[in-house]
């Protein structure tokens, strides 16, 4: 059965739950293709800034704070998505991810190479209004950091949560009919646990 039919009752349209995992697994794997792009110090200026835009782009509200509407119908505002990180066994306050992403441009390191595994798990999806769902994604990122000689100081292994986002839209389509689209927006990201190599 499709996911977000046995969510949502009968729809025009469906998306299967491996769909969804496909699309939730591509949008993670964006955010580190664009990452390695952006603490990489062989990168133009320019490409590393084309990154940032890029990687905020997956993400609900893009950087900026967003409007939603709660679940008794009232409009809110909600602040940036934020990245939850830890560094050498400590973990320090969530930074907004636009702020996350330009402090990976000017890390001190010669070299940085962030390395995702697959989406470990997608679960607690539930449903927050008419065509509008959540859910929450786990996944291990390995982020190693190289001197001047291409020597690794060190790396680590994490374990992160990302909340996931989906709302349907309907795009017109010039015949006048429309056709069903699902964006699916990655939204805080926490580290849950650290081990080093």
């Amino acid at each position: 059965m499709c996911l977000l039919q046995l969510l949502a009752g009968s729809m025009s349209a469906q998306l299967s739950s491996d769909e969804f995992k496909n699309i939730v697994k591509q949008k993670i794997e964006d955010f580190h293709f664009h990452s390695k792009t952006i603490g990489n110090r062989g990168v133009s200026a320019f490409r590393k800034e084309t990154a940032i835009i890029s990687a905020l782009e997956l993400f609900i509200g893009k950087g900026e704070p967003f409007e939603y509407t709660d679940d008794y119908g009232n409009r809110r505002c909600h602040e940036p998505v934020k990245m939850h990180i830890s560094d050498k066994g400590r973990k320090f306050p969530p930074r907004l991810m636009a702020t996350y992403l330009k402090n990976l441009k000017n890390l001190p390191y010669a070299d940085v190479i962030i390395e995702a595994a697959d989406v470990v798990r997608i679960d607690n999806i539930f449903e927050t209004g008419v065509g509008k769902y959540k859910a929450v994604a786990y996944f291990i990122q390995r982020f190693c950091r190289y001197n001047r000689e291409g020597k690794l100081i060190f790396s680590d292994v994490t374990e992160n949560k990302v909340k996931i986002c989906v709302e349907k839209e309907m795009i017109p389509l010039p015949d006048g009919t429309e056709k069903v689209f699902w964006p699916v927006y990655l939204g805080d990201i926490y580290a849950l646990s650290t081990h080093y190599e």
